[in-house]
Formats: structure tokens, sequence, C-alpha cells
């Protein structure tokens, strides 16, 4: 019984800490991706 309760919660935990991560990661490459975007945009605008 508290075997499988413990393995329960291990499991959930781990369900919860990989979305977490891939909504971290997510937001990571979101934010890396704007910022290079915004980087060319004043390096294609600037010589102008």
């Amino acid at each position: 019984m508290l075997l499988g309760l413990a393995l329960v919660v291990i499991l959930w935990w781990v369900g919860v800490y990989n979305m977490m991560l891939e909504n971290m990661i997510r937001m990571v490459v979101l934010t890396l991706g704007f910022l290079i975007m915004t980087f060319f945009k004043l390096l294609l605008i600037e010589p102008l």
C-alpha cells in the first residue's frame, strides 16, 4: 500500500517536473529567437 502510494507520488512528480522543464525550454527558445530576430532587425535597419 505505502509502496504503491510512494510510486504514484514519484511518477506524478516526474510528470510535473518534465512538464515544467519542457515549458522552461520552450520559453528559453522563444526568448532566444526573439532576441536574435531583434538583433538582426537592428543590424539590417542600422546601415540604412
